[in-house]
């Protein structure tokens, strides 16, 4: 979580794929224990609901595109 005047953006790294997996509640395919995936998601999927929040980036996205957030 990065903190700016505007708000939190929040790096989710590999809880999911892109911006379907916390909205859909999409697993990666591989996990370690699929009920923490699923809290994971769910956590990130309120937490981008949340009025401070400028920015949800998952690392492996391919719709995120270079820029300045926050």
């Amino acid at each position: 979580m990065v903190k700016t005047d505007k708000g939190w953006v929040l790096l989710v790294s590999d809880v999911g794929f892109g911006r379907k997996a916390w909205e859909d509640g999409v697993i990666p395919g591989f996990v370690a224990n699929k009920e923490q995936a699923n809290t994971s998601l769910q956590w990130v999927r309120n937490f981008a609901k949340r009025e401070d929040c400028c920015a949800v980036l998952a690392n492996h996205d391919p719709d995120i595109q270079p820029g300045v957030v926050g």
